[in-house]
Parts: C-alpha cells; structure tokens; sequence
C-alpha cells in the first residue's frame, strides 16, 4: 500500500519543474518567424516583434521571407520607428523605414533644407541667405526680424498694403470719407463723392458736375466765357503767330523785256511780332517785303529795288482769321534816269491778293 501513495507524489513534482524552465526560455531560440501561432508565442511571431508595434524585425532572414517589406521593422526595439510612421523630417531617425523618404529634403533646392533653416522649402526664393524683397507677401530670409515692408504711420498696414503710409488715417480699414480729396480706404473703387456728367471728377471738386467738359485739368479755351478748368478765369488769347506757307491767288507781271518779272502764288510769313516779312515764291521780283503789325491785325510791308528805274513794292492788309488774310500787293517804277525811258514799258500795278493756310 505505501508504495502505491509513493508515485503520484514524484509525478506532481517533477512536472511544475519542467514547465517553470520552459517559460523562462528564450522565445526567439524557440519560436520562428513563420507568421504561424505557435506553443511558446502569445501573438503570431511575438518573439520578432520587441517592440511590439505589430512590424517584424527586419534583420530576421525568416521575417524577410515570411513577410513583406511593408511589415519589417527596420528598429525592432522602437515603437516609434516601423513603415507605418510618418518620417519626421530633422531627427536622423528613418522613421518610416524607407531610405528614399529624405529625413532632410531641399524640395525648392535652394542649398537648404528645413533642417538647415528654411522656412519655406517650397520657394526657391526664400532661405537663409536671401536678401529680404520688400512687399512679395514672403519672408525671404527667413528672419522675421526683417519686415517685408515698413508702417511709416504705425496704423498697422505697411507700405506695401497702405496707400498712403504716412498718413495714418488713411488704410484699408478706414471708411472712406466723402469730398476730403484722400482714398481714405485704400480702395480706387470707393468713390470721394459722385460723379454725376462722368467726367472723371467727383462733384466736391467740380465747379460745374452737370457738364462733363467743365472739370480740374481740362483744357482751356481761351476767351469763349466758360471756365473750362475751374480755376475762375478765362483767360485772354495770345497773339497769334502768322508765321508759314500760305497760298495766294496768283499775280503774274512782267516789263522791261524780262527783266522785271513777277510771278508767284504764295508766300512765306514770318511773324516776330510786331515785325513781319512777306517773301514772295516764283519770279525774281519783288523778294521779301518787311514792315509791321498794326492795331486789329493788320499789316504793312513794303521793299525798294533802286535803279535808273526804282522798283517800289508794297503789301498792305489784315489777317480776317487765322487761316486767311486779304490786302493789296502794289508795285510802282519810278523813273530815275531823267531820260523818260528808264522803265522802258514797266507801269504802275494793283493786285489785290487773298491768302489762306
């Protein structure tokens, strides 16, 4: 009987034994990487996966074989690291374990990455060693010590959104004032005032807003009665200059077998008020003819070709408007010689003569 007592006592002992050394095993020695639940493993191929982020160590030629690249772990003992973390650019970590993820990309390359100072590494034109460029809405040297544009006035706008920096009433968050003359909102589409004949001029500055051709800076007629420009006058007409080429009705005359010819069909004006010359075009008589003008726009000129027979030539009219002139071209010879014959067959002309331009 006692012997039969012995035996189940031996069993119960040994068998806790052998269990308690089984768990304190090593469970990658005794498990594999063959993505199979096995007796020693509380989760498929546990023993592969240390940190237990559910990615499988890649430095394992059975989970190499077992697995795709999408589930090795690169770092098997940083829960951080696996290929379904998002690389976190300047840490030198292959966080997602993709060596063509760049851990310091130059996306704009420009010389620097974010990891080197680049604000914004998808401008090309923004970086370290950029010179600030005043009002392209970009922190160009990636200091924001270094304003984009200066507040002259401090209204809080800089040049660059302000019209007027200077003025610190005038912004694009100041209502626009009626009729002070100032863009006060910054906003060319807000008017000063109204413009009711549509000329360009709101009615605060138009001296007549019901005549589109009477407003600041429009040109002035002179002596017409109206103020044009709205400066209160109207100012008096400067003289006028006849200075040109202007056409005539022809006058043709000839005496002293050819020695005297006049022939032409305009003239040329040159006015240096109040002196005037006529020069006449064709013919060899009677050449320029010079005098004055007188009172009304009128004029004389007259020439002397003296000789045995004096040859007296005179121009006397008005200018009727600034295109046109009527007068009188006389042409006198006088007989000097003594003889009677001096003028051989010359006599005394009367032309009368129009011009125009």
């Amino acid at each position: 009987m006692a012997h039969h007592h012995v035996l189940p006592v031996v069993l119960t002992l040994v068998l806790p034994l052998f269990v308690a050394c089984g768990s304190d095993s090593n469970l990658q020695d005794r498990g594999q990487c063959d993505g199979i639940l096995n007796t020693v493993e509380q989760t498929v191929d546990d023993g592969f996966d240390l940190d237990g982020d559910g990615y499988f160590d890649a430095e394992s030629l059975a989970c190499q074989e077992t697995y795709e690249l999408a589930q090795l772990d690169c770092d098997d003992d940083n829960v951080d690291v696996n290929p379904g973390v998002v690389e976190e650019m300047c840490n030198e970590i292959d966080d997602d374990c993709d060596g063509s993820t760049v851990d310091a990309p130059d996306v704009d390359g420009d010389g620097f990455t974010p990891c080197e100072g680049d604000c914004d590494d998808t401008q090309a034109t923004v970086g370290p060693d950029q010179d600030e460029v005043t009002c392209d809405g970009l922190d160009n040297d990636c200091d924001s010590a270094t304003f984009d544009g200066e507040d002259m006035d401090d209204d809080g706008y800089t040049s660059c959104e302000d019209c007027d920096d200077d003025n610190a009433d005038v912004n694009p968050s100041t209502a626009e004032v009626v009729c002070n003359g100032w863009d006060d909102d910054c906003n060319a589409e807000t008017p000063d005032g109204d413009d009711f004949d549509n000329d360009g001029i709101v009615h605060c500055f138009d001296c007549d807003d019901a005549d589109p051709l009477r407003y600041p800076g429009a040109t002035e007629i002179c002596e017409d009665g109206i103020d044009q420009n709205c400066d209160l006058i109207d100012p008096d007409c400067p003289p006028p200059t006849w200075d040109g080429i202007w056409d005539t009705n022809a006058v043709s005359y000839s005496c002293a077998q050819g020695s005297v010819l006049i022939d032409f069909a305009s003239v040329s004006v040159i006015d240096t008020n109040p002196n005037i010359s006529f020069t006449f075009i064709g013919g060899t008589q009677p050449g320029t003819l010079s005098g004055t003008l007188g009172a009304g726009d009128t004029f004389t000129a007259s020439y002397s070709i003296a000789g045995l027979c004096t040859e007296n030539y005179s121009l006397n009219g008005s200018f009727t408007s600034g295109t046109t002139f009527t007068g009188t071209f006389v042409a006198q010879f006088v007989d000097t010689s003594g003889t009677g014959f001096g003028c051989l067959d010359c006599s005394d002309q009367s032309f009368p003569l129009s011009g125009s331009r």
